[in-house]
C-alpha cells in the first residue's frame, strides 16, 4: 500500500471491517482468532485498496455530518467539503423562521444532504432526485435506516424532466452538488476519483 497516502490508517479501517471490531478492540482483544473467511477477506481488501480502490467502496460506509451512511460502488462518495453546503442551508432556513421548509435536491446520491437536513431541520420536507437507478436504491436504504422516511420522497428524474409530477407546488430552497469537473481535467484526478461513477464528476466542455 506504499502508494496509498494514508496506508496505516486504511489498512486499520479495512481491519476493524473485516473482522467486526471497533478501534479499540484492534489493540485490545489480543486473544482475538478470526475465522479463515475473514482472514481472506482482509486480505482480498488490502490488495483491492493497492490498486487505489476507493476505501468507502471497500467498507460499503461513509461518514457525513456525523451519520453513517451505507455506500456502494459507482454511487458518488460524499466529500467533507459538501457539509460547508449542508451547513449553510441550515443557517439559511433558520433565517426564514418557517414551521415547513419544502426542499429541492438534484442529484441525491447516497442521500447524504437530504438525510442529514431532515435530521437537523424538524420541519423540513424533501423532495431528492436522481438520474441513477443504483444511487435512489442505497439513498432508500440510508433514508430508512436513519429514520427519515416520513420526510424524504425520492423520484428518477435528470434535473427537472420529472420534478412537475411531484406533488409540492413551490420549493423555498433549492441545491444540488452536480457534476463539476471540467472534461478536460479528468485525466488529472486521483486514481481513487477516477474509480467514482464518471457521470457524478464530467461537468462538460465548460
Amino acid at each position: 500500500m506504499t502508494s496509498v497516502e494514508n496506508p496505516r490508517s486504511d489498512a486499520e479501517s479495512i481491519f476493524m471491517h473485516s473482522f467486526g471490531m471497533s478501534r479499540e478492540d484492534v489493540y485490545l482483544r489480543k486473544e482475538f482468532k478470526p475465522s479463515d473467511a475473514q482472514i481472506k477477506d482482509f486480505r482480498k481488501s488490502v490488495d483491492l485498496r493497492a490498486t487505489r480502490y476507493p476505501l468507502q467502496y471497500i467498507l460499503k460506509s461513509v461518514d457525513f455530518m456525523g451519520l453513517r451512511l451505507s455506500l456502494e460502488d459507482g454511487v458518488f462518495i460524499p466529500r467533507v467539503e459538501t457539509e460547508l453546503l449542508v451547513e449553510k442551508t441550515i443557517g439559511i432556513i433558520n433565517l426564514l423562521g418557517k414551521k415547513r421548509i419544502n426542499i429541492l435536491e438534484i442529484g441525491v446520491g447516497c442521500g447524504n444532504i437530504a438525510i442529514s437536513l431532515t435530521k437537523n431541520i424538524s420541519g423540513c420536507k424533501i423532495i431528492a432526485s436522481d438520474v441513477s437507478e443504483k444511487a435512489l436504491k442505497v439513498a432508500t436504504k440510508n433514508i430508512s435506516k436513519h429514520g427519515v422516511r416520513n420526510k424524504i420522497r425520492l423520484i428518477k428524474s435528470n434535473v427537472f424532466d420529472k420534478i412537475s409530477d411531484v406533488y409540492y407546488n413551490y420549493f423555498d430552497i433549492i441545491l444540488s452538488n452536480p457534476p463539476y469537473v471540467r472534461r478536460r481535467d479528468l485525466k488529472n484526478l486521483q486514481p481513487e476519483v477516477l474509480r467514482e461513477n464518471r457521470s457524478s464528476l464530467d461537468g462538460g466542455y465548460d
